[in-house]
């Protein structure tokens, strides 16, 4: 009989108990998912997801335009490195958002599959 230290612990077969924590928790994921996932349900996401995307550009490019690369955080100041924080979150943003309908459709597929098994 193989070791049970010595095996993989995702090759383990579940307990009933453990099988339905690992249920619920996935539930729990994708609902959580789903939420963040509704944003691009909204009329428009789009068209406001490509504006978001223009405006975080534009943060980036008005400091490129207004200072050199090379430049230092002093001379730079506060001001500008607000507005490239805030084109990072924008971008952060969209990047979730994207990446919960994303998690959200694969999640359903797993669900529709164990469902049919």
């Amino acid at each position: 009989m193989e070791n049970i230290l010595d095996s993989d612990i995702n090759s383990l077969p579940l307990t009933p108990v453990a099988e339905e924590l690992s249920l619920e928790a996935k539930v729990a994921e994708a609902r959580q998912r789903a939420e963040v996932a509704d944003i691009a349900s909204i009329p428009g996401w789009p068209r406001i997801k490509e504006q978001m995307k223009q405006d975080a550009l534009n943060l980036r490019l008005h400091r490129d335009l207004e200072f050199g690369p090379n430049d230092s955080d002093e001379k730079v100041g506060k001001e500008v490195r607000s507005r490239l924080l805030m084109a990072q979150w924008i971008e952060k943003y969209i990047e979730r958002i994207e990446g919960a309908v994303l998690a959200v459709e694969v999640i359903t597929k797993e669900a529709e599959d164990e469902q049919q098994s």
